[in-house]
């Protein structure tokens, strides 16, 4: 959880931090609940699961958020500090 945490703090405006941790520290309970929702409606008894399509579905959130990421997010303002581009710095602070 610290990696997401930091993420939060580097790439949210001040005024939306607490609302981006709050929804931040909702996604393990929500990813944990959809593996369930997978794993039940493959099979409810758990004897004859087919790990393939469930990895597949499972990977799927991360692959949706993954491309909202890279459409969404600006660059990390302490990379850009490391490498001297002090004026985009400011601009995504």
């Amino acid at each position: 959880q610290p990696a997401y945490q930091s993420l939060i703090s580097e790439t949210t405006p001040a005024r939306g931090r607490i609302l981006m941790s709050g929804l931040g520290n909702c996604m393990l309970p929500l990813g944990e609940m959809f593996s369930v929702m997978l794993l039940w409606m493959d099979d409810p008894y758990l004897q004859h699961l087919h790990w393939r399509h469930l990895l597949r579905l499972g990977a799927l959130p991360a692959a949706v958020f993954f491309v909202l990421a890279l459409l969404f997010l600006n660059q990390s303002p302490f990379y850009l500090a490391c490498y001297g581009k002090y004026d985009e710095t400011r601009r995504v602070l």
